[in-house]
């Protein structure tokens, strides 16, 4: 058995030293195999002592179990170094990126800590990496308000998406930026986004609430194109890019009763006071290429944000090693209609049907059904990487919604769902009847109140 317990580790250790950062399903099945190996050689170890031949294989014994210690032990000092060195994600910054920096640097950006770069090829988006290791807290990168792009008036009221979009045209942005705006989609880039879409490619994501928030968004592009003479795709194509990369500021909007008048929304001050906030939306160049994840690394802070000459700072929300992709969170608890009406993608993660923002979402509509049931069709069509980007992107949408309703994790909401629409919930005809196994009473009233967005209706 030795020898091939040997060759076996060897193997291991090569992969070891190649490995990428995150552990894939092949090495867990191989951790797997590993464990069971070595549970059947205690069984014979245990085997051989019950026969009394302890001393003459003792030696064989010792051999047997001291090469995979110190074989693993060499995997791991593999591993290590494999972390210090280099890995797959040290690409190359592309010349757009690349002149964005010089542009940002010479007017007071610190970029030494970020790479825009390919990172994951196989996904063909541009990445914000990081040049160096860092611990939580710590700053990667800063840009000065001054190159901030603000999408809005701040002395006037709240702007929408569609008005901000006519903004970034209106402010002669791609003029006044060109080394920012030569690094955005430009016109017909944007495919992924529904707004884009045409109503029949909409309606092929079999999703109701999302047509409408499509739709909605639609007519109010229209609106502002007529009240700005601009184009209308052109203003189509600022509000898609706007809700993809803003950044999302509050501001003071003056005294509450003036606010309250005005519809503002308003915060709580440290001292528990209410004070009048406004929403003003910005675009802070390179640091919008960090991606969208469900467990961001990274964060977009405001620092002296009481001075004229404020400034955007990357903090790391965690550690942080050289070579890992920096990823944001939008904002909340997005749905996965949210993330592809205001972003223009579905997340590989949300395929499996998991996210509890979608499991929310689907208990509010028990009764939709899609026209297809299985999702082998949408899997095809999700991974088919020569289908158009509308049809891929509704596969994907459909796919993670069906797969919401088979995944375990949200069994126990659904059975309150339909113990409340059997009229079992917790009310007040009903309060002592018992429940259905299996459903929890606290768990029924979970249903009253959602997250919000346009797309989760």
């Amino acid at each position: 058995v030795c020898p091939s317990w040997v060759a076996a580790t060897a193997t291991s250790t090569a992969l070891a030293a190649e490995r990428p950062a995150r552990v894939t399903r092949f090495e867990v099945h191989v951790a797997f195999e590993a464990i069971r190996t070595l549970w059947n050689h205690y069984q014979a170890f245990c085997k051989v002592l019950s026969q009394g031949g302890c001393v003459r294989t003792m030696p064989r014994l010792l051999a047997l179990f001291l090469l995979p210690v110190l074989a693993s032990g060499l995997a791991g000092f593999a591993k290590k170094t494999s972390r210090k060195s280099g890995n797959a994600k040290d690409a190359a910054e592309e010349a757009p990126y690349a002149d964005l920096r010089k542009w940002c640097a010479a007017r007071g950006a610190e970029l030494k800590g970020v790479r825009a770069a390919r990172a994951r090829p196989k996904l063909g988006v541009v990445d914000l990496v990081a040049t160096k290791a860092c611990k939580a807290g710590e700053v990667l990168a800063t840009v000065p308000s001054d190159l901030a792009l603000a999408l809005a008036d701040p002395t006037e009221g709240e702007a929408d998406l569609a008005q901000c979009g006519a903004n970034f045209y209106k402010f002669d942005y791609p003029k006044a930026f060109a080394e920012y705006a030569a690094t955005l989609p430009a016109e017909g880039e944007l495919g992924d986004h529904p707004l884009l879409w045409s109503d029949a490619e909409v309606e092929d994501c079999e999703w109701p609430p999302l047509a409408e928030a499509v739709a909605a968004r639609k007519a109010r592009v229209a609106e502002v194109s007529k009240e700005t003479g601009l184009d209308e795709a052109m203003v189509a194509h600022g509000c898609a890019l706007v809700a993809s990369r803003a950044h999302e500021l509050r501001l003071d909007a003056g005294d509450a009763e003036d606010a309250v008048e005005k519809g503002d929304e308003l915060d709580e001050s440290v001292d528990g006071a209410q004070r009048p906030t406004k929403s003003l939306r910005v675009l802070v160049p390179f640091l919008d290429v960090a991606c969208w994840a469900p467990r961001p690394n990274v964060r977009i802070e405001v620092l002296d944000h009481d001075k004229d000459d404020s400034t955007f700072a990357l903090t790391a929300l965690s550690k942080i090693d050289k070579g890992d992709v920096l990823s944001m969170n939008y904002g909340g608890s997005p749905t996965t209609p949210d993330l592809l009406l205001n972003h223009g993608f579905v997340p590989p993660q949300r395929l499996d049907g998991s996210a509890a923002p979608d499991g929310r979402l689907l208990s509010r509509f028990p009764d939709h059904a899609f026209s297809d049931a299985s999702s082998a069709a949408d899997r095809e069509v999700a991974d088919d990487a020569e289908a158009p980007a509308p049809k891929r992107q509704a596969a994907r949408l459909r796919l993670a919604l069906k797969s919401v309703k088979t995944n375990k994790n949200h069994e126990v909401l659904f059975k309150a769902v339909r113990a409340q629409a059997a009229g079992v919930g917790p009310s007040a005809s009903n309060r002592g009847q018992p429940l259905p196994p299996g459903t929890e009473r606290s768990r029924v009233s979970a249903t009253a109140s959602f997250g919000s967005g346009t797309a989760g209706g």
